[in-house]
């Protein structure tokens, strides 16, 4: 995960939260899995950049909108936009 500021070159980022910290392999920055999102996204409008699969370096742009009450009856987390196929170990 690397903040709005460095979401283009994620490697200069001075915040990042690593799964691999938490299985004492880390470079030094916190871990994932005791980590609050509400730590990290403390301002509305806040991205963070979310890297998934550390080997086909899947990237996601996260936005944090606010805490509103929903307005339809999802169930939160949801996706809301798919653009391109899933890769076959990844089935929608």
């Amino acid at each position: 995960m690397v903040l709005d500021y460095n979401i283009r070159n994620p490697y200069r980022s001075n915040e990042r939260y690593e799964l691999f910290s938490d299985i004492g392999e880390g470079a030094g920055y916190p871990g994932v899995k005791k980590t609050k999102i509400g730590n990290i996204f403390n301002e509305i409008h806040n991205k963070m950049l979310f890297l998934f699969d550390y080997g086909d370096e899947w990237r996601f742009v996260v936005k944090y909108l606010g805490e509103d009450e929903p307005k339809h009856e999802f169930t939160y987390p949801i996706i809301i936009e798919i653009i391109g196929d899933s890769p076959m170990q990844y089935e929608n």
